[in-house]
């Protein structure tokens, strides 16, 4: 079996075929918010008890988030989004729509390991050579690569194509609750 004709990959191209998703878009959506998570939450956190005061947290409409998320362009630079996103998305929802998607991608076979690549590389504010990363991960060096491209496209295929119809799903049944709030 070739790098490409692994029973992992031939399911990625199937699911991003099932459900009409560019696997190249779908990455760099998926690299840009793990990047986004990993400067807004996971950095934030380290400095939190320091710079708290700084980060007042922003009125949320979570549909809009929802919007903004599932529009995401890959094409549109870091700075933008980040402050799209800071400015939309409260951290504590971001880091339970990551959350969510995790556990998603757990219940895949190979979940475990993407869980665990995606958590080497961008929800922990640890640096770590990718050595060390494939040794922890009990992944040839080699293949480390490759087991990530397919970590972050299983991610976007969670978040876009689970997780956020999901959340839109309950924010319209909350709606439809009389006297219902959301918070």
């Amino acid at each position: 079996m070739g790098r490409h004709d692994t029973v992992a990959w031939q399911r990625i191209i199937a699911l991003c075929t099932i459900y009409g998703v560019d696997i190249n878009d779908i990455k760099k959506k998926s690299k840009k918010i793990l990047s986004l998570y990993s400067d807004l939450v996971v950095l934030k956190r380290a400095k939190e008890d320091e710079f708290a005061f700084l980060y007042p947290c922003p009125p949320l409409d979570y549909m809009k988030a929802l919007d903004i998320l599932d529009k995401l362009d890959p094409n549109q630079g870091k700075h933008d989004l980040s402050i799209i996103i800071y400015n939309h998305i409260k951290v504590e929802w971001f880091t339970e729509l990551v959350e969510d998607t995790i556990a998603k991608l757990r219940e895949f076979p190979d979940g475990d390991l993407y869980s665990g690549v995606i958590n080497q590389y961008y929800l922990t504010s640890f640096v770590q050579d990718d050595e060390t990363i494939a040794h922890e991960l009990r992944v040839e060096y080699s293949r480390l690569y490759d087991r990530k491209r397919e970590a972050m496209i299983m991610f976007g295929l969670c978040l876009w194509h689970y997780v956020i119809p999901r959340k839109r799903d309950e924010m319209i049944k909350l709606s439809d609750l009389p006297f219902a709030t959301i918070d």
